[in-house]
């Protein structure tokens, strides 16, 4: 016995040491980092006024360089800006990872473990300028005062170009894994397949309009959504954040939607939109998601691959700003047996040529790299049909297919190799780099970054908008039949009338009857109840509701 406990304690020592060397490496690592960025800071941008003219002196050189003059068009400042930059610059400038915020509103201190990198890192040493913030802001001021600290630490970068901001959708009061952030210090609304049921497209460009004022309070300029999937396969657990399975239907609502959040062109009002998820990820073979391996396959029965298509061309000439390639594989459409990203005839024959998109084409989330946490894979890449190619040739075979931006991904370092190399060459980095460009200087961040911390809270709390959107839900509301009794008694109950609810708030249905404890003494029963699904295991699964659709005989009694 003795002899057991020595090698089990000896055992439980081992593994305490491993995890003290474990931290220690990632606390040095990020030190280390933290080291690196102050060597590489710049200085604040001060606004000069040379020959006449005031402007941001965004490399700090005391002169007015052209991408710096707001006289000069758009394309000319991108010019100048392109040639200035160096291959790790264009490098990082491919790169989209999630960046967190603290309790405060402030960026992550190195030595924090609650993230797998450090901010100061990826804004300077890795010269990153697309991040997304995927998780509840909390205080809108917060939110705020978290953007304007990004910026201010982008801008002391080499040439202070400024970071564009991304989220997922936040308006929706049903939310769930990949579908949207529950959010309640903005405006609450339907969800996508909510407003489709409303059936009214002015309705679906006033929410788009309300939401873009939100989100620019905050600092967000590039909206993840709308999701012009099809949702032709039930079981899937994304349909509430399509516009249903009509495409019509669904083309004319995503039509609205990016009018109402990018305006007729996209400039310094807008908020960019991605259509996603290409070429239509509704029908995910046995209603698996491809956020899970099992769920890789896209399966298009009855022929009819096409009407996927329809909601994105209904995008593509709205003149949608990004568009996200699925990470599925289209089974049979093809012959590339890959993830979207890495299919050259979605991403170049199809997209780019046979339906003439000239925009920013991304990724989905974590195609390339596995999410590191100590050393040790946490999150596994979605590379399906990639998994024996190393994390360069992805980059290679992703950028060829013509990919321009890397969603979740946060090393541009394999890039920087590809180039030096020869096996990629400058001009065609130069590419996806002066798209990237285009699309911060029409949204005036070059010019101005910042938002108003103080007018986050109003603008993002405001009453109307509040309203509009409660008045949406109501017309979102489908009613399947009227007639609920025998005697043909048809909706609305009478007031005063008994009855026994599940998963409804009580307080608020005591205002319009009598609730009762016990179904047999109650006139009628309200149940919410909600859609069965196939557990199984693992956190994320429990998140995203998908599979089955049959209930057990307990929900069915």
């Amino acid at each position: 016995m003795k002899i057991i406990l020595k090698y089990f304690f000896q055992f439980i020592l081992g593994v305490l040491v491993l995890v003290l060397v474990l931290v220690c490496y990632q606390l040095l690592g990020r030190l280390v980092a933290e080291a690196r960025a102050k060597n590489n800071l710049f200085g604040e941008v001060q606004t000069v006024k040379r020959r006449g003219i005031e402007y941001r002196d965004l490399n700090k050189n005391e002169q007015l360089d052209p991408y710096e003059d707001q006289s000069l068009s758009i394309e000319e400042r991108v010019e100048d800006l392109i040639g200035k930059m160096t291959i790790a610059e264009k490098a990082g400038m491919l790169m989209h990872p999630i960046m967190p915020i603290t309790p405060e509103g402030s960026l992550p201190p190195s030595y924090s473990f609650e993230w797998y990198f450090a901010p100061v890192d990826v804004l300077i040493n890795k010269h990153i300028k697309h991040i997304s913030l995927d998780m509840d802001i909390g205080d809108p001021q917060r939110m705020a005062k978290w953007h304007n600290e990004i910026q201010k630490m982008a801008e002391q970068s080499r040439l202070g170009i400024p970071v564009t901001v991304a989220s997922e959708a936040r308006h929706s009061l049903s939310y769930g894994l990949a579908n949207t952030i529950h959010n309640k210090s903005l405006s609450l609304w339907p969800n996508p397949l909510g407003l489709a049921a409303t059936g009214d497209t002015e309705l679906v460009k006033k929410f788009g309009e309300v939401a873009a004022q939100e989100y620019k309070a905050l600092g967000i300029r590039s909206a993840l959504h709308p999701m012009s999937d099809l949702a032709s396969e039930p079981r899937w657990g994304r349909i509430m954040g399509t516009f249903g399975e009509n495409a019509e239907l669904s083309a004319q609502m995503i039509e609205a939607y990016i009018e109402g959040f990018q305006g007729a062109t996209i400039d310094e009002n807008s908020v960019v939109c991605t259509s996603k998820h290409f070429p239509g990820a509704g029908p995910q073979k046995d209603g698996w998601d491809a956020l899970f391996h099992y769920g890789k396959d896209m399966s298009y029965e009855g022929n009819n691959f096409d009407e996927h298509l329809i909601p994105f061309k209904s995008a593509i000439q709205s003149n949608v700003g990004q568009m996200m390639v699925y990470r599925g594989i289209a089974s049979g459409q093809t012959n590339q047996a890959v993830g979207g990203a890495y299919n050259s005839e979605i991403v170049t024959d199809l997209l780019k040529t046979e339906l003439g998109y000239n925009g920013i084409v991304c990724t989905d989330w974590n195609i390339v790299q596995a999410i590191k946490f100590f050393g040790l894979a946490v999150v596994n890449p979605k590379d399906y049909g990639m998994q024996n190619a190393s994390n360069k040739d992805k980059y290679l075979t992703a950028i060829n297919a013509g990919v321009d931006l890397f969603m979740g991904e946060f090393d541009p370092d394999n890039i920087i190799d590809l180039v030096e190399s020869g096996n990629i060459d400058t001009a065609r980095i130069n590419q996806s780099v002066r798209k990237l460009l285009i699309q911060k200087f029409k949204l005036g961040l070059f010019d101005n970054p910042y938002v108003d911390e103080n007018k986050a809270v109003a603008v993002c709390q405001n009453f109307t908008a509040r309203e509009l959107g409660k008045k949406a839900m109501m017309r979102s509301l489908v009613l399947l039949s009227n007639k609920i009794s025998q005697n043909g008694k048809t909706l609305p109950l009478d007031k005063n009338v008994k009855i026994y609810i599940e998963n409804i708030n009580p307080e608020v249905a005591a205002k319009y009857a009598q609730v009762v404890d016990n179904v047999e003494e109650a006139d009628f029963t309200i149940l919410n109840i909600f859609a069965p699904f196939t557990i199984r295991e693992g956190t994320d699964e429990q998140l995203l509701h998908q599979g089955s659709l049959t209930y057990n005989e307990t929900d069915l009694a």
